[in-house]
């Protein structure tokens, strides 16, 4: 008794131009599915790093809080929410709405003069933002290439540290990290 074991379509070499068009394709929603989640990890990487440089300009240091809170809430309300009408309704249109309101937001927070317009922008941005993981996540759960899903993992962790680095260096280019320390003495604390 032989079996085939033949890989799924999107890893074989293409055999006709159609199965050629299809991977083609397939690699196109995959480089626009981590291009997305690219910029939601990047955007919450760098906001980070730059929240109390933006909130120190905007005299602010009392609502601080609010302006994470406002895109977490936000973000979680609207996450089981894009979840539910991604299987009603198809993933596509909801995802390029998801994109749509959380650039929207983006410039709310970039045009912010005083703390509420930052905090309503990051709320919008977290509208946005709850549609953008979890829909690339159900479409590529839904292509899921076998040992390929495992090196995007590998890639995003790789993401993570790398934007921390990148953030760094945008927010304050000026900044020189550098400890004097005795040998015997222990490093001051942070």
């Amino acid at each position: 008794m032989t079996e085939s074991t033949t890989p799924p379509v999107a890893l074989t070499e293409p055999t006709t131009p159609a199965d050629a068009a299809t991977k083609r394709h397939l690699l196109l929603v995959f480089a626009g599915l981590m291009v997305t989640m690219l910029l939601a990890s990047l955007d919450q990487m760098i906001f980070s790093t730059a929240l109390p440089t933006i909130v120190g300009e905007l005299n602010g240091v009392n609502h601080m809080l609010w302006v994470t809170t406002a895109y977490i809430l936000a973000s979680t309300i609207t996450l089981p929410v894009y979840g539910k009408l991604g299987d009603l309704i198809g993933r596509k249109g909801l995802f390029i709405t998801a994109i749509s309101i959380f650039i929207v937001g983006s410039i709310i927070g970039g045009l912010a003069h005083d703390m509420n317009w930052l905090i309503a922008g990051r709320a919008v941005q977290g509208l946005g933002g709850g549609g953008l993981m979890s829909l690339a996540l159900a479409v590529i759960g839904m292509h899921s290439m076998g040992a390929g899903h495992l090196d995007l993992m590998a890639d995003g962790r790789t993401e993570l540290l790398r934007g921390a680095e990148l953030t760094g260096l945008i927010v304050e280019p000026g900044v020189q990290f550098v400890v004097d320390v005795r040998p015997g003495e222990h490093p001051p604390p942070l």
